[in-house]
């Protein structure tokens, strides 16, 4: 029996948790719906359909499939070596609000990007859902590791012919010591709200490269 998300009793953390393995950006099924419930809805409404089975969810592991739904989001050209791993969309009923997302990863933990698209539904401002989005990622300890001695830049795009400004971070990693560079920004889409997240190992790629991809928007 499905509980009533009300209830004070009801867990904060009622989807599965993260499965073992993998890194960067690819979870299992489960994370990526946590990830988009909570993104929908504000949680509690969206946890309760997702118990009741009546949340449309669609995802794919096939290259090509995963290539499409990036695209639609937004055209960008990734660093070499970064492959399409996932996608998932989900559609919560009665707000009839959509998620989108495109999961990359490069090999050996060298990087991984995520792509989303929050459209339909009640409005979303685009810091809200940016900031919901990254607060998801920490927590599921994923993406947008606790870097220190950051040096921090940002740099403005065009995508679909309106200014976008994404912020460039590198550091050390608090728990590896291993040097990483972020990306990450919010732009409008045709539909709705996209954001875009890159991290990669500053061993294996440059801001340069990083920086270069972003300009590549289209």
């Amino acid at each position: 029996m499905a509980m009533d998300p009300m209830d004070p009793n009801f867990p904060s953390q009622a989807y599965p948790p993260r499965k073992q393995g993998g890194s960067g950006l690819l979870w299992g099924l489960g994370i990526g719906c946590g990830l988009v419930l909570l993104l929908c809805c504000g949680g509690g409404v969206a946890i309760y359909w997702y118990g009741k089975g009546a949340l449309n969810v669609q995802q794919s592991l096939d290259p090509a499939e995963v290539r499409a739904a990036g695209d639609k989001i937004v055209l960008i050209q990734l660093p070499q070596g970064f492959e399409p791993k996932q996608s998932i969309g989900v559609t919560v009923p009665f707000v009839n609000q959509r998620v989108e997302m495109a999961i990359y990863e490069a090999g050996n933990g060298a990087g991984s990007a995520f792509l989303m698209e929050l459209s339909g539904g009640p409005a979303v401002n685009e810091e809200q859902a940016r900031a919901q989005l990254e607060t998801q990622l920490q927590t599921q300890g994923k993406a947008q590791r606790n870097l220190r001695d950051v040096e921090s830049r940002q740099i403005e795009v065009q995508v679909r012919g309106q200014p976008a400004t994404f912020t460039i971070q590198k550091g050390k990693d608090t728990q590896s010591n291993a040097e990483y560079i972020q990306a990450s920004g919010s732009f409008k889409t045709d539909d709705g709200i996209g954001i875009l997240i890159i991290e990669a190992r500053a061993d294996q790629y440059t801001e340069e490269q990083i920086e270069e991809s972003l300009r590549s928007i289209q």
